[in-house]
């Protein structure tokens, strides 16, 4: 039997630490939803891609109904748009059945691509690498989460752009109730044998998904360096931590969003394309983190300075500590001027 590919290929670096639970619920109930639709039940199959400095495919092309539900999201530093075209392009070579002689191949698969940044990669080279070879073989669709992302990068892979105006739990709900819809129609055109045309679901004007049309909308920003993130580790529990921090309204400083834990750090490595120190910037540059404190032991100095380049929480009273980075012993105090260590996204 003909299959319907769908592949969801999903932004998962530093600035979607605040959302990747919101993603996983509403992949989770994409894959319920589909597994109660008879259509998508006989023709769907999915595949989910995650991408941050670097890919990795969660589970491969599969039927919907032999699809695990129960999986977890990771977290890695970059957004390496190329990188995962790359990834995508390899899984349609190798999973999507082609025409032969004696039968026909799957219908033509649809990709969901949804990124909230800027490509820290070089990624124009993978891009039309996609136009040449592969915007003929699939239908991609791509989603801007929030307005960060200048959506004429975009607008190089697919003409279906869609800009999701606010990040919410309620906002990804809905935009993943739109993915499904969409997906639930095509099951539906593919099992009735129809051509490869492909049907998403209208956005109204007042939901929180807006269809993007360049030739009319101002798109354009660059505000890659709106958040910064700042990898620290506990001094006691040797586990990282990720400070998020936000420019303020004059654009001369940065204020603090939260301090979150590495969902898991080793395929937050693994995702990430370089986990060297990273820029330098000057603490005089951040408005406050006093209110923050380390999330795996309550230490509220965060900022102690290490030679090797690296920042580590302490109980701020005990000054000869050993760097939970390097092993190093010294006198420390909480540094006031250079910290290294940071990315913008």
């Amino acid at each position: 039997m003909r299959r319907l590919p769908i592949f969801i290929v999903a932004d998962v670096s530093e600035s979607m630490i605040n959302h990747l639970a919101d993603v996983e619920n509403g992949i989770g109930e994409l894959i319920s939803q589909l597994n109660m639709d008879p259509y998508a039940l006989e023709t769907t199959c999915l595949s989910l891609i995650v991408f941050a400095g670097k890919s990795k495919i969660i589970f491969p092309l599969t039927e919907v109904y032999k699809v695990n539900n129960s999986f977890s999201l990771p977290l890695g530093g970059g957004t390496s748009l190329g990188n995962a075209l790359s990834c995508l392009m390899k899984e349609i070579d190798n999973n999507v059945q082609k025409n032969s002689p004696t039968s026909k191949g799957d219908w033509k698969p649809i990709v969901f691509l949804f990124t909230d940044g800027m490509p820290t990669d070089n990624y124009r080279s993978q891009v039309q690498f996609w136009k040449k070879n592969y915007s003929n073989k699939a239908h991609l669709v791509a989603i801007s989460l929030g307005e960060q992302l200048d959506c004429s990068i975009l607008g190089q892979l697919t003409d279906d752009i869609y800009l999701l105006k606010t990040m919410t739990a309620s906002s990804f709900k809905e935009f993943f109730k739109w993915v499904t819809n969409s997906i639930k129609t095509n099951s539906v055109s593919v099992s009735a044998n129809e051509t490869n045309k492909i049907y998403l679901e209208e956005v109204s004007d007042d939901g929180p998904l807006k269809r993007i049309n360049l030739k009319k909308d101002v798109v354009v920003k660059n505000v890659q360096d709106e958040f910064m993130y700042i990898m620290g580790k506990c001094s006691q529990r040797k586990k990282r931590f990720l400070l998020k921090y936000v420019k303020n309204k004059e654009g001369n400083q940065y204020q603090e969003v939260g301090i979150y834990q590495i969902p898991n750090e080793e395929l937050y490595d693994e995702l990430t394309e370089d986990v060297s120190i990273g820029q330098t910037f000057d603490t005089e540059s951040i408005e406050s983190y006093s209110d923050l404190s380390c999330p795996h032991c309550g230490n509220q100095t965060l900022f102690n300075l290490c030679s090797c380049g690296r920042i580590f929480c302490s109980d701020g009273e005990s000054y000869e500590l050993t760097c939970p980075w390097c092993g190093k012993t010294s006198d420390y105090s909480p540094a006031d001027n250079l910290i290294i260590g940071s990315s913008l996204g």
